[in-house]
């Protein structure tokens, strides 16, 4: 453990990363999202929200670190329930938290108690989403959030009509999925997995691509895709971070470009904005 903390603040001084803000948590944090509508010139849209174990989801201030408010979702026991994965609608009006067999929707203007319960085991989905990822208002695929699973599962849920449009089931467990923003690909990652597979959400019975990575870890390995949709961007264990440019790779291809030294499992956006341009 010491030697990682090395690691990290050699990391730190050698590229000049120091935290602006540090939100502290009171428990293990199982995930977090920015607000889509986020801009710097908006101060009131500069949120993220995270998600720990036994607690309710906390919205925080990106520019002062305040706590903003708590979204509190509860199990059948009346107790505070903590979702494992968190994802904002592309409009940024709702927040979507995964639990286990259910899908708990909040307005996001309304912190608290009130949100939207969808029972998700009557249509076969009796896991723990463990992440989810939603489809963009200029896709093809348009108003659909995609649910990954512990089980291994896929579903792609349509949460207008509260329907499961289609679902698949990969060989482990599901830790990340991101749709494409300009077309109507989803692409899965897996614990333990070496593999990025990508989708197309018109047809899932079988993956369009098979984009290789270094991920023996059980840990969650992000990856992100630039705003034109052309590259996709993922971390690696080996501390590398690898590009595709997904207009040009077919099935099988290695990355077209793979950047060493840079940071350990996260996403593009969310360190790296520069990389859209």
């Amino acid at each position: 453990q010491q030697q990682q903390q090395q690691q990290q603040q050699q990391q730190q001084q050698r590229f000049g990363w120091d935290p602006v803000l540090t939100f502290a948590e009171g428990e293990l944090i199982y995930d977090y999202c920015w607000l889509p509508c986020m801009t710097s010139d908006d101060p009131s849209s500069c949120m993220l929200v995270s998600s720990c174990r036994d607690h309710p989801v906390h919205a925080w201030d990106a520019f002062s670190g305040q706590l903003l408010g708590s979204y509190r979702s509860f199990d059948q026991y009346d107790e505070i329930a903590a979702p494992r994965a968190l994802a904002f609608s592309d409009d940024s009006v709702h927040l979507y938290c995964g639990h286990k067999g259910s899908l708990h929707i909040f307005d996001v203007a309304r912190p608290g108690r009130d949100y939207r319960a969808w029972d998700l085991t009557r249509q076969h989905l009796k896991s723990t989403l463990s992440c989810l990822a939603v489809c963009g208002s200029t896709s093809q695929a348009a108003g659909l959030v995609a649910g990954g699973t512990y089980n291994g599962d896929v579903a792609l849920l349509d949460c207008r009509t509260k329907t499961v449009t289609a679902s698949i089931r990969v060989a482990t467990a599901v830790t990340h999925a991101l749709f494409s923003p300009c077309s109507p690909h989803v692409f899965v990652g897996g614990r333990r997995t070496p593999f990025i597979w990508g989708y197309d959400t018109r047809n899932l019975s079988r993956p369009l691509l098979r984009l290789e990575r270094e991920a023996t870890t059980n840990q969650r390995m992000y990856f992100d895709i630039s705003a034109c949709g052309q590259f996709l961007f993922s971390a690696d264990q080996g501390g590398g971070l690898r590009a595709y440019n997904l207009w040009s790779c077919a099935s099988n291809d290695g990355p077209d470009v793979t950047v060493r030294d840079a940071a350990y499992a996260v996403g593009e956006k969310r360190l790296f904005p520069n990389l859209h341009t």
